[in-house]
């Protein structure tokens, strides 16, 4: 049974990633173009100005190819979890039996106005299907489930408030994974259903009931931890601006 999902689940992400893989193709195709243009106005007498768009052409062709590339943003990661998690074949056959009979779909976002990605939770395991962190969950290894309220900046300094979900296991400080939600109904009606399927003796902390005592960092203030590469981006940009003019 799990060879047959297996295989199913892989034709399904191609499935549904074949419209990004085709115009991730079509921006490559533009970009290479537009660097032969490039080149042809270099060869022609231009000076180094000519040649700064072809460094973030050649930066837009990796990024389409990397984000075109859906067996190694999905089925690469998902398959070493495979052979980390699901270390028997009685294990692989629970797992598909699973997932494709009673797994629960939770649809949620990675970040706030981020592509929705889904959680396939079931009794013992939880399948993540987000671009590279596409991964098994055993519910065995959870130990905290936190439900909390948090802000997340829209455009020009506006905040918004969405919900949280995140589970945890206990050998790592991080979340096993975390999804925003922006109705409170939907990661209230996830919240229940995961609690249902955690170990006796992990923790379930509902913050939007219970507001903990020390408020935690908001999402937009760990969003201005970027800072740096909004810098190099504005750096690149002003010595384009320079060598243009």
């Amino acid at each position: 049974m799990f060879d047959t999902w297996l295989k199913q689940e892989q034709a399904a992400i191609q499935s549904r990633f074949e419209k990004v893989r085709v115009l991730c193709i079509l921006v490559t195709v533009f970009l290479v173009m537009s660097i032969l243009t490039q080149v042809i106005f270099f060869l022609d007498g231009g000076g180094v100005k000519d040649l700064i768009p072809i460094i973030f052409y050649v930066i837009g062709i990796v990024f389409a190819l990397s984000v075109s590339n859906y067996k190694k943003r999905f089925i690469k990661p998902f398959l070493a979890s495979v052979r980390q998690e699901l270390t028997t074949e009685e294990m692989q056959e629970a797992f598909a039996w699973q997932m494709k009979e009673e797994a629960k779909c939770i649809i949620y976002q990675p970040l706030p106005g981020i592509k929705e990605c889904e959680l396939m939770a079931a009794a013992d395991y939880c399948y993540m299907r987000q671009p590279r962190k596409c991964r098994i969950i055993q519910n065995c290894q959870l130990r905290r489930l936190v439900l909390s309220k948090e802000e997340y900046m829209v455009g020009r300094g506006h905040m918004r408030w969405c919900h949280g979900l995140a589970l945890y296991a206990s050998d790592n400080e991080n979340p096993v994974w975390k999804g925003y939600f922006m109705r409170q109904e939907e990661a209230e009606q996830a919240f229940r259903f995961l609690q249902n399927i955690l170990p006796p003796e992990a923790v379930v902390q509902d913050e939007l009931s219970n507001p903990p005592k020390g408020s935690e960092k908001p999402l937009w203030k760990e969003l201005l931890d970027l800072w740096p590469a909004v810098v190099l981006i504005a750096l690149m940009y002003g010595l384009y601006r320079w060598l243009g003019g």
